[in-house]
């Protein structure tokens, strides 16, 4: 099986522990800090997943876990489920639902509702931060909706992650031969 794992990388991936599939990564990381710690069965492409350098129909399964709202606004999302629809014959895209009353990414309540500005200031003044805790740069993120979702992949069935009744997470997923 040949699987493109988008936005993965090999140390911190479901796919990673995949020996008996040819599990190919696509991120915007710089690949010198990749290449070390691939597997034989492994290999990596730096590419911006709105642009995929891969013909049509390559990977028997796309996966992607809480990638697609870093990507942009909601038209650089329809170009990264267009690329993962024309490379993938099958595909399990995961994100955060944009209306859980804790936003993931701040670990702040309501925050994907604040001006953008106001994040930025949560960001950097909220200790429990993801991006804080890790040091990374601020990035905006742009949540998506279930109606989103399935704007972003017509041709999916979608799974609805919940904690208690509210709903946590969405993933999208075609099925090898669904249609």
């Amino acid at each position: 099986m040949r699987i493109l794992d988008v936005g993965g990388v090999p140390w911190s991936s479901f796919c990673s522990d995949l020996t008996h599939c040819e599990v190919t990564y696509l991120n915007v990381v710089d690949s010198e800090k990749i290449a070390p710690r691939l597997k034989p069965n492994q290999r990596y492409i730096q590419a911006d997943a709105r642009d995929i350098p891969i013909a049509s129909s390559q990977f028997d399964l796309v996966f992607s876990n809480s990638v697609i709202e870093h990507v942009g606004d909601f038209e650089s999302q329809m170009q990264v489920a267009n690329e993962v629809r024309r490379v993938g014959n099958a595909y399990w895209i995961q994100t955060p639902y944009k209306h859980f009353p804790i936003e993931p990414h701040y670990n702040f309540p309501l925050c994907q509702y604040f001006p953008r500005s106001m994040q930025h200031w949560v960001y950097k003044s909220w200790r429990y931060s993801w991006y804080k805790k890790y040091s990374l740069p601020y990035e905006e993120i742009f949540l998506l909706d279930k109606r989103q979702m399935q704007q972003l992949f017509p041709d999916a069935q979608f799974y609805y992650e919940r904690v208690g009744f509210l709903t946590k997470s969405i993933t999208a997923i075609k099925r090898f031969g669904d249609y």
